[in-house]
C-alpha cells in the first residue's frame, strides 16, 4: 500500500463556511477528482467535500496521486488534522492512500 502525507493547498481560497468547516475533522473522507482541464497543471487534482470543491492536492503529491487515479487505482483521502478557522487561515493535513 501507497501513503503520502500532505497538507492541503487553497482551504482559504475556496471560503470553506463555518457550517462546512465544523463538518471536517480527523477521520473524515474527502473524495478526489481529476481536473483534467485545469489550463496550468496537467496533473491536477481537486479535493471535495459534500460534492464542492475545497481544495487542491499539493503540487509536490498531485503527479503521484493523478497518476494512480488515472490508473483506476481507488485513492482514500482521509483528514488527520484541521487547524485554523475559515476567516484565519484554515489548514487540512490528510493522508492519501491507495
Amino acid at each position: 500500500m501507497n501513503k503520502i502525507n500532505a497538507t492541503l493547498n487553497g482551504c482559504t481560497f475556496f471560503k470553506i463556511t463555518d457550517g462546512e468547516w465544523q463538518t471536517i475533522d480527523e477521520g473524515t473522507i474527502l473524495e478526489l477528482e481529476r481536473d483534467l482541464e485545469n489550463p496550468y497543471d496537467g496533473c491536477a487534482v481537486k479535493v471535495n467535500h459534500h460534492d464542492k470543491q475545497i481544495a487542491w492536492v499539493p503540487k509536490p503529491e498531485n503527479q503521484e496521486i493523478s497518476r494512480a487515479i488515472d490508473h483506476k487505482n481507488v485513492v482514500d483521502c482521509v483528514v488527520t488534522r484541521v487547524f485554523g478557522t475559515p476567516q484565519d487561515r484554515p489548514h487540512i493535513e490528510v493522508e492519501f492512500s491507495w
